[in-house]
C-alpha cells in the first residue's frame, strides 16, 4: 500500500520516520497532519453533571485515571504495578480508574486489575460512552498514560484539553503530542512511574503548573487545521506539485 500510493498521511512525526524506515518511504511522499481533542472535551462539565457519571460507577474522588483498552502495548500491568507501590509508599488515597475494555492478550493486565481492585488500589470502569468521558477527565487529579508505543496518542491531549494534568512516557509519539506539558516517564521503569505517581498525588504547584500547560499545548490542536492540512496533500497530489 505505501508503494502504491502516491502520498502517505501519518498523524505524527514519529509515525512518519516509521512509515519511512520501515517501508523505505521518501520524505517527499510522507506528510503529517496532526489529531485533535473533540470539540466535547473544552471547558468543565457542571458539577452535578460529573457526580452524576461518577456516582453511577461507585467513583468517589480523589481518583487518577487511565483511558484506553487493555493489552500489552498500552502498558497498563506495569501501571497497576507501579500505582499500587506508591500508593502503599507514599499513603495518598488516591485510587486509580482504569476506563476501557479488554483487548487482546490482555490476561496478564487483567490478572493485575483483579489484584489491584481486590487491594483497593484501582476500580475498572469498563466502557465509558464519549459523552461521559470528559466528566471522567474532569475530575480526575491527574491522568496516568505511559503506554510503551503510540501513533499519536489522543487520550493525551483529551486529558490536556479537559484541564487534567498528565503523565506519560517518554517513548514513541508522546513526547512529541505533549510539547513538554506533561510529566515523562520512561514506560519500562515501574519505579520511575510510581515516583512521577507519587509526585502529582502530592505536589499541589505541580498538578497547577501541568494543568496551565496542558490547556495552553491541547488548544494549539485543532480538526479544522487537521482538515486544512489533509485537503493540501490532496491538492498536492492532484496538481503534481
Amino acid at each position: 500500500s505505501v508503494r502504491a500510493a502516491a502520498a502517505v498521511i501519518a498523524p505524527s512525526e514519529t509515525t512518519a520516520a516509521d512509515i519511512r524506515r520501515e517501508y523505505a518511504c521518501s520524505s517527499a511522499k510522507t506528510h503529517v497532519t496532526p489529531d485533535a481533542a473533540p470539540p466535547e472535551f473544552s471547558g468543565r462539565p457542571p458539577e452535578d453533571a460529573m457526580r452524576s457519571c461518577l456516582d453511577g460507577l461507585g467513583i468517589e474522588r480523589p481518583y487518577m485515571l487511565y483511558v484506553g483498552n487493555l493489552q500489552p502495548r498500552k502498558n497498563v500491568a506495569r501501571l497497576l504495578r507501579a500505582f499500587a507501590q506508591a500508593r502503599t509508599d507514599a499513603g495518598f488515597a488516591h485510587r486509580l480508574v482504569i476506563v476501557g475494555q479488554a483487548g487482546w492478550h490482555c490476561g496478564q493486565e487483567l490478572r493485575e486489575l483483579r489484584r489491584a481492585e481486590a487491594a483497593g488500589h484501582a476500580l475498572h470502569a469498563g466502557y465509558v460512552d464519549d459523552e461521559s468521558l470528559p466528566a471522567f477527565y474532569a475530575g480526575a487529579d491527574a491522568f496516568l498514560f505511559p503506554s510503551l508505543m503510540e501513533g499519536f496518542g489522543l487520550p493525551v491531549l483529551e486529558a490536556m484539553a479537559m484541564g487534567t494534568p498528565v503523565l506519560t512516557s517518554n517513548t514513541s509519539s508522546l513526547p512529541e503530542v505533549a510539547g513538554g506539558a506533561a510529566l515523562l516517564v520512561p514506560p519500562h521503569d515501574e519505579h520511575e512511574i510510581a515516583e512521577g505517581i507519587s509526585a502529582l498525588a502530592s505536589d499541589q504547584r505541580l498538578r497547577s503548573r501541568l494543568r496551565e500547560a496542558g490547556l495552553a499545548r491541547a488548544a494549539q490542536f485543532s480538526w479544522r487545521r487537521t482538515a486544512e492540512a489533509t485537503v493540501e496533500v490532496y491538492r498536492t497530489v492532484l496538481t503534481g506539485a
